[in-house]
């Protein structure tokens, strides 16, 4: 079964309870797999190093039939679609969201890689 790889989910403070929580509905992603967080709510330094390893491990066994959900912070969705390229050799795909029909759609899949720049 494919998997849907939730790069980094960014919580907003609910202002009656205080707690952080999701403001997103990922649900509708599921659609396409298995719904995988990989950096759960708020970062917990301000040093993105834990987190980097955090989504190389929970990315090292990317395939070519899963999916990137690229929200979060610019700097985990690039690292995220280098980690994706290098476990496939190129090839990776996304999902994006189409706000006026509520739902997600795939990207077509995208080979990262010419022949010449394939990692050895």
């Amino acid at each position: 079964m494919p998997r849907v790889f939730i790069i980094h989910d960014q919580p907003r403070r609910n202002k009656v309870s205080g707690e952080f929580e999701s403001w997103r509905n990922f649900r509708p992603a599921g659609e396409f797999g298995e719904l995988v967080t990989v950096i759960p709510s708020i970062r917990t330094s301000n040093d993105p190093n834990a987190e980097l390893v955090k989504i190389q491990e929970t990315l090292s066994d990317y395939r070519e039939d899963d999916y990137l959900l690229l929200v979060g912070s610019g700097e985990f969705l690039a690292f995220a679609g280098a980690i994706a390229a290098r476990a496939t050799g190129g090839p990776i795909r996304w999902l994006y969201y189409d706000k006026k029909n509520d739902r997600y759609f795939p990207s077509p899949r995208i080979d990262v890689y010419s022949d010449a720049d394939k990692p050895r």
